[in-house]
């Protein structure tokens, strides 16, 4: 194991990193616009440096590699490319400072899972059998990480969510966990989405999920804080399907229902 006075240094680069790659993912947000906006979070990739300090120190040169799994294949997706330009850029910053575990580059290994979970099995199984393999990040989809769980904890290899919000990912029985969250959960987001209703003066809300885990797991959240929150009442709730090309017969049955507000999850 790396010495005391290692890891601390390695932990204020940590710090230092977090403050400069918020700055860089800023500027490329900046620069992108819609296509990569609210990505200033993403400079909290470089925690990536916290999991490399607790590595054994080897001989050599070899890169320690961190893992991409993302949905480079789904031409209805940016969250790909902005992940990984945040990943590269934090990368970037830690290289030009020297690296880590004694000026080791760090290498970024990117796989495509097309946002299909038995693709991300797989994807991930390969991953982790790659020499230096410290860490794999997920990409958008809830179902892709929800999949890979159980083989993360079988590999012991920790699987990072950067963008997947569904509660499973990281609220399981796994002990010890090898799932950690970069971003919000549905959670934390249904509540607050909820309590905007009721601020708006709306009673009464309808619910509009995708058919999926993401979407039973919004729905989950809703339902929980509804059961110890009488207001707004959710008077009914539908599923749809991403190949669904119109949702105007949802919406109008929701209004039929009674909704005075509607949430919609969707990507």
């Amino acid at each position: 194991m790396p010495s005391v006075q290692s890891a601390v240094t390695l932990l204020w680069r940590v710090a230092s990193l977090t403050w400069s790659a918020r700055a860089a993912a800023a500027q490329l947000a900046h620069r992108h616009g819609p296509a990569l906006g609210g990505w200033r979070h993403l400079s909290s990739v470089v925690l990536i440096s916290g999991v490399l300090w607790a590595l054994p120190v080897l001989a050599g040169s070899a890169p320690v590699r961190v893992g991409l799994d993302a949905e480079f294949g789904n031409k209805s997706s940016t969250v790909d490319d902005a992940l990984r330009a945040g990943l590269e850029i934090a990368i970037e910053e830690i290289n030009a400072g020297g690296g880590v575990l004694g000026g080791r580059r760090v290498e970024l290994v990117t796989r495509d899972n097309r946002g299909v979970p038995a693709r991300g099995i797989d994807n991930l199984r390969e991953l982790a059998a790659m020499p230096d393999m410290v860490a794999v990040f997920g990409s958008k989809f809830s179902p892709v990480l929800l999949a890979q769980l159980p083989l993360a904890h079988e590999l012991k290899i920790p699987l990072l969510s950067l963008w997947s919000a569904a509660d499973g990912i990281t609220v399981h029985d796994y002990r010890p966990s090898y799932s950690f969250r970069l971003s919000l959960r549905d959670g934390w987001v249904m509540p607050y989405l909820l309590q905007q209703v009721q601020a708006r003066g709306y009673s009464k809300v309808g619910m509009l999920v995708p058919n999926g885990a993401w979407g039973r797991s919004n729905l989950n959240s809703a339902e929980s804080y509804s059961a110890k929150n009488p207001q707004p009442r959710i008077v009914r709730s539908l599923v749809y399907e991403w190949a669904d090309e119109s949702l105007t017969n949802e919406y109008e049955d929701l209004l039929a229902a009674g909704a005075e507000a509607i949430i919609l999850v969707g990507n």
